[in-house]
């Protein structure tokens, strides 16, 4: 009687793993593209925002990324997954004219996925930065792209590796920021001077943000 119930048992986790076991396995040959999502994410110069074609990934790669994260979303319903998919397309609409149709699609679909992802992880903050550069890449509304900045601040205050993500994209939308957002950035200018220095100084040349920069350490350092 109890080697059966253990044989039921133990038939019982089996078919509890299966659909995680079978998610990991669709997934595998992708896994160390997974390394971009925790790693600082490039920031892209205003300028080069038309889109173009990144020679790092060929085409068919990025389409098969992305049908390997659809195919394990059928197995299992991960925010994980979810992210990885919002940053294949991401990467899919980046190798394509950002400003066509098609790159507008792609992008609309990072966003989707990058939601659902949040739905399920709202605490992750890796999510909420990349969030912010899709709806910046799309031209979305500054309070949106806002948002997904100082959430991502809120619960990845101890991510270095995300302060000058956010502050890329932060001092390239600064106009249309709120006061108590700035105030949250001008945190992250102390991070990343102390940080690195000569990263820090790159994207405020790339933004144009030297007075932006100055007066925000200024008034910190009262």
């Amino acid at each position: 009687m109890n080697s059966i119930v253990t044989g039921l048992l133990a038939a019982l986790l089996i078919f509890l793993a299966l659909p995680r076991f079978v998610g990991a396995l669709v997934q595998a040959p992708f896994e160390p593209l997974l390394a971009p999502l925790v790693a600082p994410a490039r920031i892209a110069h205003p300028a080069g925002l038309a889109g173009g074609a990144n020679p790092a990934r060929k085409p068919g790669d990025i389409d098969q990324e992305i049908a390997s994260r659809r195919t394990a979303l059928e197995w299992i319903d991960d925010g994980r997954v979810w992210r990885a998919l919002g940053a294949a397309q991401l990467k899919k609409a980046r190798a394509e004219n950002l400003g066509g149709t098609a790159g507008r699609a792609r992008l609309a679909e990072a966003k989707a996925s990058l939601l659902e992802s949040l739905k399920r992880a709202p605490a992750n903050p890796f999510a909420w930065s990349r969030l912010a550069y899709v709806e910046f890449l799309a031209g979305g509304e500054a309070p949106e792209i806002e948002r997904a900045l100082t959430m991502s601040a809120a619960t990845g205050a101890l991510e270095q590796r995300l302060v000058f993500t956010r502050l890329g994209i932060a001092l390239m939308v600064w106009r249309g920021l709120t006061e108590p957002a700035r105030l949250q950035m001008a945190g992250d200018i102390r991070t990343a001077q102390r940080l690195d220095p000569e990263r820090l100084n790159k994207i405020i040349r790339r933004t144009g943000s030297t007075d932006i920069v100055r007066r925000l350490l200024r008034v910190r350092g009262g």
